[in-house]
């Protein structure tokens, strides 16, 4: 059965990063209707998910710009031209038709373009997630990594308590590690103490 066609554009878009973006700006000045999907739940790519705190130094006209500063700018330059958003939804299939490409997504959503335009990146990017919970302790608790091999090496977490997943942190507890460390900016907040529960979980 044919999909049906939730989407017709004249440009898509597949990237909704810095680039996927202020392609969307140009193409609207251009006078292209615009639809831009990505595989995560918002735009801004990698900058918004890793990193929207950090300021970046290589964007043309800023000595240096925060991330998030930045997507927000990029989104109010494209809101210009009202380009349509695919979010959460991953591009799976790609097929030419006489007048352009039909892409089809995870969710069986369709979407008819003219033109097809990639600016992925390193591809379909979504930040990994801690495992489903297998303790009962709350919120940031993890069950065990028995796969790890870091048992007895000297591990660095690099990163604020608040911006580290569970997993890697609880990974080096059990088995423990022979040493670890966090390193944080000056400004980040402490990380949190450790406690150690009765079945190997890790909780604060």
């Amino acid at each position: 059965m044919a999909a049906v066609v939730k989407h017709t554009t004249d440009m898509l878009i597949i990237g909704a990063g810095p680039v996927g973006l202020y392609a969307a700006y140009y193409a609207g000045f251009r006078g292209f209707r615009t639809v831009v999907c990505d595989t995560l739940p918002e735009i801004g790519g990698q900058i918004s998910a890793m990193y929207p705190e950090k300021l970046i130094y290589d964007v043309a006209g800023f000595p240096a710009i925060r991330g998030r500063d930045l997507v927000e700018g990029l989104a109010q330059q494209a809101g210009s031209y009202s380009p349509d958003y695919v979010l959460g939804d991953q591009a799976v299939s790609l097929e030419q038709t006489g007048d352009g490409v039909l892409v089809t997504t995870e969710s069986g959503t369709s979407i008819k373009a003219t033109v097809l335009l990639i600016t992925s990146g390193i591809g379909a990017f979504r930040p990994a997630r801690c495992p489903p919970r297998t303790s009962s302790r709350g919120p940031g608790s993890c069950s065990s990594y028995p796969n790890w091999t870091h048992a007895g090496q000297d591990v660095v977490i690099v990163g604020a308590a608040t911006q580290l997943s569970t997993g890697p942190r609880h990974c080096i507890r059990s088995p423990p590690a022979s040493h670890w460390s966090t390193a944080v900016r000056p400004s980040a907040p402490t990380p949190a103490p450790w406690t150690r529960s009765a079945n190997s979980a890790c909780a604060w």
